[in-house]
């Protein structure tokens, strides 16, 4: 029975990092995307193929499909927040780099997240969620690359930071939603609502496009859409739910790591040392917050809480 249980925590824990890479992906393969299509209708496109796909998930693995009807304002302001910050994600790849976009974006999310949800539930923060706060606001401006009032506000920066704020947002709503559904499903209904929202985009511009995009569009949809979204996504909560949160959710650490790796790999971005430093620093911040445990540093005298 033991030995079931460790081969059965090494499998998620590859299958975890795997869909790790697959997120990390999804930003270079993103950027590919904007320049052959509008990010109006790229971010409809991914969010029905990711509709699509979560279906034979959600049958695959039993789960219901009625939603509580008190829960439907929630999935409004959810599904609007994630339109905003998939808005914000396509037009921002196209003033920057795709893996420094990554590194902000997936970063900053999780230290806004933890700041927004402290003012909104009015709770009191324990120490080390006050160190890492520190840590990321501090080094937060090597990722900005805060030298100057023209590059802290640069539109990249700006669009980013409003991603970044968005899915804070998003998640913190979420919460309340996920007491009542399976995360799968509740991504389902969240990925059709939103692309409702970019629903009339089919309309506005010429879809004549589709027919004259190269091949590679459609790879390139189907790695961000199905392999990282949908697939990534199901893999992941899988996962926390075999590995436990902490261990689970310690893999996100990798996903900068890997969208910085693809996308030197695949459109030659070379890291900026500031990226670098802000990055590392933004990743020990959200340790602190969210993942640190007193018997990890057992040489310490004293917890840090």
């Amino acid at each position: 029975m033991a030995n079931n249980d460790t081969s059965q925590r090494i499998l998620w824990s590859v299958l975890m990092f795997v869909a790790m890479i697959f997120w990390g992906m999804s930003w270079p393969f993103s950027k590919l995307l904007t320049q052959q299509a509008s990010p109006y209708l790229i971010a409809f496109l991914r969010f029905a193929a990711v509709s699509i796909t979560f279906i034979p998930v959600i049958l695959f693995l039993k789960l219901s499909f009625k939603i509580p009807k008190n829960t439907l304002k929630m999935f409004v302001s959810v599904s609007l927040f994630n339109a905003l910050y998939s808005l914000f994600f396509f037009v921002g790849l196209g003033f920057g780099f795709a893996g420094k976009a990554g590194v902000i974006t997936v970063t900053l999310s999780p230290i806004l997240t933890a700041l927004f949800a402290a003012i909104y539930y009015k709770t009191h923060l324990l120490g080390r969620e006050k160190i890492g706060l520190l840590i990321g606001l501090i080094l937060g401006g090597f990722l900005l690359q805060a030298s100057s009032f023209e590059t802290l506000f640069s539109p990249f920066n700006l669009f980013f930071v409003a991603a970044a704020t968005s899915w804070a947002i998003l998640t913190i709503i979420s919460r309340h939603l996920s007491e009542h559904l399976h995360p799968i499903v509740l991504n389902f209904y969240t990925s059709l609502l939103s692309a409702l929202w970019f629903f009339p985009v089919i309309f506005i511009q010429d879809m004549s496009i589709l027919l004259e995009v190269k091949a590679d569009f459609w790879l390139d949809l189907f790695i961000i859409a199905v392999l990282s979204t949908a697939i990534g996504t199901s893999i992941f909560y899988k996962g926390v739910s075999v590995l436990g949160i902490n261990q689970g959710a310690s893999f996100t650490l990798i996903t900068p790591l890997s969208a910085l790796f693809f996308s030197f790999v695949i459109l030659g971005e070379i890291p900026q040392w500031q990226t670098l430093i802000g990055g590392t620093g933004a990743i020990i911040a959200i340790y602190f917050i969210s993942l640190y445990q007193s018997h990890h540093f057992k040489f310490f005298k004293k917890e840090l809480l």
